[in-house]
């Protein structure tokens, strides 16, 4: 009797867990979403002001069939691209060595006005967007 109930527990345990990991593999990672377009209306005390205050959407005129992206904006320094799937996304930032940088679904192409310190400091500003972990 007591051998049933422990395989009882023991498939009760794993179905549990299979429902776990079933759910925990549909969420999704809040970085995936981040609206671009939104980084354009930044306050003055935003560290993204300096790069994006004059800049403009250009998702119709950048997105396209060869570069799936869903959203775009240009900037003086920067022209950031995000994609629906994070494969999309590294498969165009191979395309723009040295000029551009990956971080996650977002792509970032560098203007010839982007130095260094600029181009750190932009990287730095949208790998911390939504991060949770330290």
């Amino acid at each position: 009797m007591q051998l049933v109930n422990l395989k009882r527990r023991t498939a009760a345990l794993i179905a549990a867990l299979a429902a776990a990991a079933l759910l925990l593999s549909g969420c999704a990672d809040p970085r995936q979403d981040i609206d671009l377009v939104a980084l354009l209306n930044v306050d003055e005390s935003s560290g993204f002001y300096p790069y994006v205050q004059q800049g403009s959407e250009a998702t119709e005129s950048f997105c396209s069939a060869q570069i799936p992206c869903i959203q775009a904006i240009e900037t003086p320094y920067v022209r950031m691209s995000r994609f629906a799937d994070r494969q999309d996304a590294e498969d165009y930032a191979t395309t723009l060595t040295p000029s551009g940088y990956q971080s996650d679904w977002i792509v970032l192409e560098f203007t010839d006005q982007a130095d260094l310190a600029d181009r750190e400091a932009i990287e730095t500003g949208i790998d911390g967007l939504y991060r949770t972990d330290p």
